[in-house]
């Protein structure tokens, strides 16, 4: 992809992504072309359709918690690193409804950039279990895909019709039961 080509595609993500986190998933590609300062073509070009440009924001986002998964595996916490990837996602998740929708509205399967962005830092988030689980600090038994299904779980709580901030005792039972059983 030419550089031009790139910065545009950068451009519409961060305008998608404000115009989502203020209009909320129903908000139009028109909408969003508009916000943008491009024409709806432009954005078709770039996204066939509002699915792929939230795989595309969803996939960018968890992008950079792979980064973050790779900075914990190079510099680990002394209380524990998936519990502070926990923290972390959960309160990007909390303060970003743009995320929420783009990972409940990503296709299923493994054909999408939110997949890919997964995939591309799958050995990081295992290396963090691997080595809380050898230090005592996470509850045997816990995998990638546990891990994930965990934070996942979190999330949808954040907008299910329940009391405001119920997702916070639905995270610290979570982050309880990650935590390896003290004797």
């Amino acid at each position: 992809m030419r550089a031009d080509a790139r910065r545009n595609r950068e451009r519409i993500l961060e305008h998608a992504a404000s115009v989502l986190s203020t209009s909320g998933p129903a908000a139009s590609m028109e909408e969003i072309a508009q916000a943008v300062g491009v024409g709806v073509g432009t954005l078709y070009r770039h996204f066939p359709d509002k699915p792929a440009l939230l795989d595309a924001i969803g996939a960018r986002t968890l992008q950079a918690f792979g980064e973050v998964t790779a900075a914990l595996v190079a510099d680990p916490t002394p209380d524990g690193d998936v519990v502070a990837l926990l923290h972390r996602y959960v309160d990007r998740a909390a303060a970003d409804a743009t995320l929420r929708f783009a990972l409940a509205a990503a296709p299923r399967g493994e054909a999408s950039l939110v997949h890919d962005a997964m995939r591309a830092h799958r050995s990081d988030l295992e290396e963090l279990i691997a080595r809380d689980t050898s230090r005592g600090l996470l509850r045997p038994g816990i995998d990638v895909d546990a891990f994930r299904a965990l934070c996942a779980a979190v999330v949808l709580t954040m907008d299910a019709p329940l009391p405001d901030g119920s997702w916070r005792t639905v995270a610290a039972v979570v982050e309880d039961g990650l935590r390896a059983p003290q004797m």
